[in-house]
């Protein structure tokens, strides 16, 4: 496995991270909302001694399950194998580039060419 492949792979793991706190955080925050409103119309019969340890019994319920259905739904889904060539890399950055020079006026793309310049020597 060469550098380029693996720089792939660990930016896919840390994008697959950043997805699944973003989906835990989504989750808990509906679970969240969901107990509240649930206090709101249970709250309106006068049976809620404790609204506190209410939210936070029913937020913890509804987390518990939207996990359980993530672990038995999502999860089960075959994801494919990114199999990217370094060539494909390249052709992708050199037509972002090409795309790039063609939106950028004359003086960006001479500022660009002398930041090339001096990094390379």
């Amino acid at each position: 496995m060469d550098i380029i492949e693996k720089r792939i792979k660990e930016k896919q793991k840390r994008i697959d991270a950043a997805i699944a706190s973003r989906e835990k955080s989504i989750a808990y925050f509906n679970s969240l909302n969901a107990a509240i409103s649930l206090l709101a119309a249970t709250i309106k019969e006068g049976t809620i001694l404790d609204p506190k340890a209410f939210i936070q019994e029913w937020r913890d319920t509804f987390y518990q399950l939207w996990q359980e259905w993530y672990l038995e739904n999502m999860l089960a889904i075959p994801r494919p194998e990114a199999k990217r060539t370094p060539t494909d890399i390249l052709e992708t950055i050199e037509a972002a580039e090409a795309a790039n020079h063609r939106t950028r006026t004359e003086e960006e793309r001479e500022a660009g060419e002398l930041f090339d310049i001096n990094l390379n020597q």
